[in-house]
């Protein structure tokens, strides 16, 4: 079943578990998300062009991002849930350690010099 809402010219359409599945702000821009069976958002695509992807691992946590202005992002996690390893397409590299107990001691965050193949310039005169 599909619950559409409209209320001063915004329109947000549902699915069956609650999920916003379409969107019309003030502005006119639109908005379309997918879900995977866990009912986290996987995918978001919008009428301005703009594109987002997302991916998860077997307990819900966030493991990859994706835009597409080439932003990338992913996580990894501990049997506990904790957040063990970060890296993101800027370069930056983070690590967690946890003691038994789930108490952070360690962190370290680390820049990675990264070079972005640049489009060929013309020769100038």
């Amino acid at each position: 079943m599909t619950k559409i809402i409209k209320k001063y010219k915004i329109i947000k359409e549902y699915d069956d578990n609650g999920n916003m599945i379409y969107s019309r702000g003030l502005n006119g821009l639109e908005e379309w998300r997918e879900y995977d069976e866990k009912g986290n958002m996987i995918h978001s695509r919008c009428s301005d062009g703009s594109e987002e992807w997302w991916e998860f691992d077997k307990n819900g946590n966030e493991t990859y991002y994706r835009d597409l202005d080439g932003s990338e992002h992913w996580w990894e996690f501990d049997k506990d849930g904790n957040e063990i390893y970060s890296k993101n397409s800027n370069g930056v590299e983070e690590w967690w350690e946890y003691d038994d107990d789930g108490t952070l001691i360690y962190y370290k965050r680390e820049f990675i010099h990264t070079t972005k193949k640049r489009k060929k310039q013309g020769k100038k005169r």
